[in-house]
C-alpha cells in the first residue's frame, strides 16, 4: 500500500488509512518513512542544497567551537550552581548525592532562571552555521525534541554512558552537547569512534549493549584482526559544542578526575519544518520539561511526538541489519 499525508498546518500527518500500516512497521522503519518524506520535501525547497561531505556526514562527529561564549557558559553553570544550592546540600551542587557510583550525575531540573538562559541560548546554539550543517546531514529540517542538563561529578568508577555504546533511538536522532565547562582528559571528556569502525565493530559484535554488557576498553573488541580502533577525543573549551548521531556512532563519556563537568545536550530528530517552528506553535514546554526521551517509541508524525500505545509501537527487537551497521537510512 503506497503511503498517504494530509496537511496539518504547516506539516503533513498520516492518512488515517495508512495508520494500521504504519503500525505494523518496525520503530525503526517508521521513523525512517518520515525522515524520507521529510527529505522529499526539503529537496523541493531548497534545490541549491548541496550534498554533504562535512564531518558530520562522513565521520560521525562535528565540533562547532563558541556555540556560546565562554563567558556565557560560565554563567549558566554558576546558574546550575545557584539552583542546586537552592534544594540543600544533598541536591548535587559540590558532590555526589550519595555513595552510589550512579549517583554522580544530577539531571538539572531546568526550571525558572535556568529555562530562561538556556531558552535564550538556543538562537546562538542553533546558529545559522550551525543549522546548515545539521541540514546538510539530514537533507531535511530538524527539530529539538528535548533536553538535558547535567552535572557530572568525579569518580574513578566508570559507569552506564561512561562505557562504550549506541544509544537505542531513531537513527535520525542526534545529540549536539554544549559544554558549559571545559572537556579535557582531567575535567570529563567525551570519546568516539567513527561511522566506519562503529560498523566495524557491529560486524564484530559489538553495537547495542546493555548496561551489564558495556565495557570500558574498546581495544578488546578489536582483539585478533589487524585494524585497531582511533579513539576520537576532540578537547573543547567552555561554550564548544560536539554534535553526532548517537545511535550511530560508538561513544562514552569520561568522568571528571576533580570537580564536575556541565552539559547541556539537544535531542534532535528530522522534521517538516524549521526547528523554531515547533516552539512558535507549541511552545518550549516540551524541550525543558518532562517530555519523553524514548524516541524510538514516539510517532514521528505527531506534532509534538507522544509516545505510541504499547500495541501500535511494534517490535523492539534489533534485527534490521541496515539498524545494526548504523546507516541512517535503509
Amino acid at each position: 500500500m503506497e503511503l498517504q499525508f494530509v496537511p496539518n498546518g504547516r506539516r503533513i500527518t498520516l492518512h488515517p488509512d495508512c495508520r494500521d500500516v504504519v503500525n505494523s512497521l518496525t520503530p525503526w522503519q517508521r521513523h525512517a518513512i518520515y525522515h524520507q518524506v521529510c527529505r522529499q520535501s526539503f529537496a523541493q525547497t531548497h534545490p541549491e542544497a548541496a550534498i554533504d561531505t562535512g564531518p558530520l556526514t562522513t565521520e560521525g562527529l562535528d565540533v562547532v567551537r563558541g556555540s556560546l561564549s565562554a563567558k556565557e557558559a560560565v554563567s549558566i553553570a554558576d546558574v546550575i550552581t545557584a539552583n542546586l544550592e537552592a534544594l540543600g546540600p544533598s541536591a548535587g551542587a559540590h558532590g555526589p548525592v550519595s555513595d552510589d557510583p550512579t549517583d554522580v550525575i544530577i539531571n538539572v531540573a531546568q526550571t525558572g532562571d535556568l529555562r530562561a538562559r538556556l531558552h535564550d541560548a538556543l538562537p546562538r546554539i542553533l546558529s545559522d552555521e550551525t543549522t546548515v550543517i545539521l541540514e546538510r546531514y539530514y537533507g531535511s529540517h530538524f527539530r529539538i525534541h528535548g533536553a538535558v542538563t547535567y552535572r557530572t561529578h568525579a569518580l574513578t568508577q566508570q559507569v552506564g554512558s561512561f562505557l562504550w555504546h549506541r544509544d537505542t533511538a531513531p537513527m535520525g536522532q542526534i545529540h549536539m552537547i554544549v559544554y558549559l565547562t571545559p572537556s579535557g582528559a582531567a575535567s570529563g571528556s567525551t570519546q568516539f569512534l567513527d561511522l566506519n569502525q562503529s560498523a566495524r565493530a557491529a560486524s564484530l559484535g559489538y553495537h547495542y549493549e546493555h548496561l551489564e554488557n558495556r565495557i570500558r576498553d574498546i581495544e578488546t573488541i578489536f582483539d585478533g584482526i589487524e585494524e585497531k580502533p582511533d579513539v576520537l577525543c576532540p578537547e573543547l573549551a567552555a561554550g564548544d559544542s560536539v554534535i553526532f548521531p548517537a545511535p550511530r556512532v560508538l561513544h562514552r563519556g569520561n568522568l571528571p578526575t576533580h570537580g564536575y563537568r556541565d552539559t547541556f545536550t539537544l535531542i534532535l530528530l528530522p522534521s517538516f519544518v524549521p526547528w523554531q517552528a515547533d516552539i512558535e506553535d507549541f511552545g518550549a514546554d516540551h524541550i525543558f520539561g518532562d517530555t519523553t526521551m524514548r524516541t524510538l517509541i514516539t510517532d514521528p508524525f505527531q506534532a509534538p511526538p507522544l509516545e505510541l500505545p504499547a500495541a501500535a509501537r511494534g517490535d523492539l527487537n534489533i534485527t534490521e541489519q541496515w539498524v545494526l551497521v548504523g546507516r541512517m537510512l535503509p
